[in-house]
């Protein structure tokens, strides 16, 4: 129940998102004008991702800047991406440059493969699934092979259940004796060699 109420209202607000992004849309978007914290999945009204680069200053402190990729976004123009989408998705708000990196996470792959994320944030799926092919991945089938099949999830149910049984029978088997830890184990001297 939770889980449908927590979807609805993921859906709720990204259609409000994109009624604003739709107002978005009317405007001129450019990268070079996106504070840094609006940059990272953003497009810009030509149709290019903006990227957010990181510079050093003399003083050693972090710069970050938005610009103009020649990436071009699938089917987006002017667009900001949804803090819904950033959080689903498993992105930061402040990700710098363009890198296939997160692929090698897990964690971070599960949350790209949600279905909140594959159905509802098309823009950011799109990018990494252009990441993917750059290194000659596909991510619909990277998806295909986290998300937990019916047959995986009955056959890590039944281990469970099996494992379960096998420790409790080993617990009552061991009951009536007295706990043993590796502690309290000692090994018996080796018998002397005979002399005979």
């Amino acid at each position: 129940m939770a889980r449908s109420s927590r979807s609805l209202a993921f859906v709720s607000s990204f259609v409000i998102l994109l009624c604003i992004s739709g107002a978005i849309a009317g405007s001129r978007l450019e990268c070079e004008d996106l504070p840094p914290q609006d940059c990272a999945f953003a497009v810009s009204t030509m149709g290019n991702r903006c990227v957010l680069e990181k510079f050093i200053a003399q003083d050693t402190s972090a710069i970050y800047e938005c610009q103009t990729s020649n990436v071009m976004a699938e089917k987006q123009e002017a667009w900001i991406e949804s803090d819904e989408c950033v959080k689903e998705c498993g992105v930061e708000r402040m990700w710098v440059g363009f890198s296939s990196d997160g692929l090698a996470n897990r964690n971070f792959v599960n949350r790209l493969c949600s279905p909140v994320c594959q159905n509802n944030c098309p823009n950011i799926v799109n990018l990494f699934e252009s990441l993917a092919a750059g290194e000659g991945v596909n991510l619909a089938e990277v998806c295909n092979y986290v998300r937990p099949s019916a047959h995986r999830i009955l056959a890590d149910s039944l281990l469970f259940k099996n494992t379960q049984f096998v420790l409790q029978s080993l617990a009552g088997a061991a009951a009536p004796q007295a706990a043993i830890s590796a502690e309290s184990i000692t090994l018996a001297p080796a018998p002397a060699p005979s002399t005979n």
